[in-house]
């Protein structure tokens, strides 16, 4: 792939709807164009202008995406299978079909597609920028008492003095501290899947302490969670070291922690340990995620070959896929799985950290947001395209 074509399309209106997109994926939540909703379709309307641009000037579609007809006709064979489950669903259930969980669901598709056929990526040192940002926004939150985020995300009313009350965190550029954590977790998986190894020990180090940073920053329970992950899987013996300290010491430390009860992932992690694991449940949070995974499940039981076209409004999840398209979307995410423990040069800790991520994004949350879809088809793109990927990873990390 020759890099002047990709990186001089100075004034091609292609090159800015890419460029676009890119920033949709890092920033998914910004601008809030649509309120009252988490999920916003940027991404969807940026990659469908790009589509017709590319239909209307199709000599300059290699420029963009590596197309052939297969890919056509996958994409083709998916709005064939939105649209028969809608159709059943109309037919068999009563229940309405709910438009903005398609749209939702196609910008997860269209952002895999665009990460297994983009012709580009940005840079790693571009990508690095974005902790960067993360990070010094995270101190404006707390500076400002978050009025960058009340500008610009009109999805949630949770004010910064709530949120400091309930022992909650910076929602750095997101809708809540969850979502900024679980948003880092999706970027640092996306450096990790990029990044070569010669960029991992160039750019490494500051990425893993920004995203630490922010996870922390955002003292949540996920965030608390993923930092420790992230922590063991980068320092592994230091924490098998730590946690067998920790398990001599575990009442010292532990009332310690216990004493922190003011903020909110400290406090659920030091009553599970404390107390009983099963606490968890009785977390708002994670009651919800569960309660909205089991109401799939019984979704499930009842239209499992065909799925039930959109209908149910839970707290999403790849369960939710599976739930509305039936018996093709479990298949289809069980390849994905698979296709993670057969990573190609990929780490045991980073695909121990890849299963946890599709283990998490399982049982709750938007399933729109365009990382998601990112994430799978940089997995697919590795194990698929090899030679093709080291070609696009090395460009990425010139």
């Amino acid at each position: 792939m020759d890099r002047t074509i990709n990186y001089n399309l100075h004034f091609s209106p292609g090159k800015w709807m890419h460029i676009g997109m890119f920033f949709t994926i890092f920033f998914p939540f910004i601008p809030s164009i649509i309120p009252g909703t988490d999920t916003q379709p940027t991404f969807f309307l940026l990659f469908n202008c790009s589509m017709i641009y590319l239909l209307v000037n199709y000599q300059y579609q290699s420029r963009y995406f590596e197309l052939n007809y297969n890919k056509i006709g996958a994409i083709s064979a998916l709005f064939g299978l939105i649209l028969m489950s809608v159709i059943l669903a109309k037919l068999f259930i009563a229940s309405p079909t709910l438009w903005a969980r398609i749209i939702s669901f196609l910008q997860f598709s269209f952002a895999l597609f665009f990460a297994y056929n983009s012709a580009y990526f940005f840079k790693i040192e571009s990508l690095k920028k974005v902790f960067w940002v993360f990070a010094i926004f995270s101190v404006i939150y707390f500076l400002t008492h978050g009025l960058v985020e009340r500008i610009l995300i009109s999805s949630r009313t949770d004010s910064f003095e709530m949120l400091a009350a309930s022992g909650r965190g910076a929602k750095t550029l997101s809708p809540e501290p969850s979502f900024f954590a679980l948003h880092m977790f999706n970027l640092y998986l996306i450096f990790h899947l990029l990044a070569s190894k010669e960029s991992k020990k160039k750019y490494g180090d500051v990425v893993f302490w920004l995203t630490s940073f922010c996870l922390l920053a955002s003292l949540s329970g996920y965030g608390f969670i993923i930092f420790l992950l992230i922590l063991s899987m980068r320092y592994t013996k230091t924490m098998i070291i730590f946690g067998l300290i920790f398990m001599a010491s575990s009442g010292l430390i532990l009332n310690y922690f216990d004493s922190l009860a003011d903020f909110r992932g400290i406090k659920l992690l030091t009553e599970i340990l404390l107390k009983n694991p099963a606490l968890i449940l009785n977390d708002a949070s994670f009651a919800s995620r569960f309660g909205s995974f089991f109401a799939y499940i019984e979704n499930i039981k009842n239209n499992f070959i065909f799925g039930d076209g959109f209908t149910l409004l839970q707290g999403g999840g790849f369960i939710s896929i599976v739930s509305s398209l039936g018996l093709l979307a479990a298949i289809f995410l069980i390849y994905v799985i698979v296709q993670i423990f057969k990573l190609k040069d990929g780490s045991a800790a980073l695909k121990f950290m890849l299963v946890f991520w599709f283990l998490l994004n399982l049982f709750s949350g938007p399933i729109g947001i365009p990382t998601l879809g990112v994430i799978v088809g940089l997995i697919l793109r590795r194990n698929l395209k090899q030679n093709n990927f080291l070609k696009f990873q090395n460009l990425s990390n010139a």
